[in-house]
């Protein structure tokens, strides 16, 4: 099992990261909201492929497939 973690940041404001959103694994139940700098960490996932999903302002989705590996990884969203 390894744990998922990244930054939300934004395109729009010079990368600045963003606070305030949920992020998920999508058809996992498995979800957390970023800090105050825009960090989340998901539970521990298998090994394997899954789709991280952001919900945003103004009711914007972002998706990314993501590939778990055998260890602790970080993924960051730029929106």
């Amino acid at each position: 099992m390894t744990f998922i973690g990244g930054t939300i940041l934004s395109k729009s404001v010079d990368g600045d990261p963003m606070p305030g959103i949920d992020v998920a694994i999508k058809g996992t139940g498995i979800a957390a909201r970023t800090d105050f700098e825009g960090q989340f960490v998901l539970g521990s996932l298998p090994h394997g492929e899954y789709t991280l999903v952001a919900w945003l302002p103004e009711n914007k989705v972002k998706e990314k497939k993501i590939t778990v590996p055998a260890k602790d990884d970080n993924y960051d969203l730029i929106v």
